[in-house]
């Protein structure tokens, strides 16, 4: 039962969750940085958006593996807030070898913002009903040695972007026993294949309750918010299941 001197203790509570997620989903003073899409294209890119489309369409299909993730975003208010993000391996990763990339590039990943308005902080990637993006294996210049960008692709006719390009490189071996598939992921989901998912789910049911708990209980819920705004929901960069193992 709940009596009447426990609502103003419930309604404090509320302000103070409130109060928790206002100061910690503020972004810095000017917020994230926006990407930049100034890296010259990579070796087989074509910049117009329709031709780049109609290339990707003869690559090997997608590798029937997709992944949606939870990511960080920047809101349309300018607070943090999340956004959920497909990424799919395209053809057989296994076959990228960091060490001798393919000499005229493919396309190994799309990726799509699923959210219809509110932009991935990260790299900031565009809801999906105004581009995709594509995670393009090349050569590194006079090198036979792997490096990958990120290409922005806009809906319709457009010019095709590029950003976000570094070294890929062998982050560890495959496990013994480990049974290997073509695959791309964010690399927050390496080791834990749902931290962020269950975090959000997690704080979305215990915040219908919250007016109901007790003192312990509401501290630790406050400390799960900032948590989940704070540390849980890292966003980090991309890997993909390569000829040695993981390569990011």
């Amino acid at each position: 039962m709940i009596t009447v001197s426990a609502l103003p203790r419930a309604a404090a509570k509320w302000m103070a969750i409130a109060s928790a997620i206002v100061a910690l989903g503020c972004p810095p003073p000017g917020g994230p940085p926006s990407p930049e899409w100034s890296t010259p294209l990579p070796t087989g890119v074509d910049s117009d958006a329709v031709t780049f489309r109609n290339r990707v369409r003869g690559f090997p299909a997608p590798s029937g593996n997709p992944h949606t993730r939870a990511r960080a975003a920047r809101c349309s208010l300018g607070s943090l807030c999340v956004v959920n993000v497909k990424i799919e391996a395209l053809g057989n990763t296994l076959l990228i070898d960091p060490d001798n990339a393919p000499p005229m590039g493919v396309a190994v990943a799309r990726i799509e913002n699923l959210d219809s308005r509110d932009v991935e902080a990260k790299f900031g990637f565009l809801p999906g009903n105004q581009a995709l993006y594509y995670l393009w294996v090349d050569r590194r210049p006079r090198s036979t040695k792997a490096r990958w960008t990120i290409l922005q692709v806009p809906m319709g006719a457009g010019i095709v972007t590029a950003g976000h390009q570094k070294n890929l490189n062998l982050c560890n071996h495959p496990y013994p026993g480990e049974i290997r598939v073509s695959d791309a992921d964010f690399y927050e989901y390496k080791y834990d294949d749902h931290p962020c998912d269950a975090s959000v789910s997690a704080e979305k049911s215990s915040l219908q309750e919250a007016s109901f708990l007790s003192t312990e209980q509401f501290i630790a819920l406050v400390g799960r918010v900032t948590a989940f705004i704070r540390g849980e929901l890292i966003s980090q960069g991309g890997w993909i299941s390569c000829s040695g193992g993981c390569c990011t």
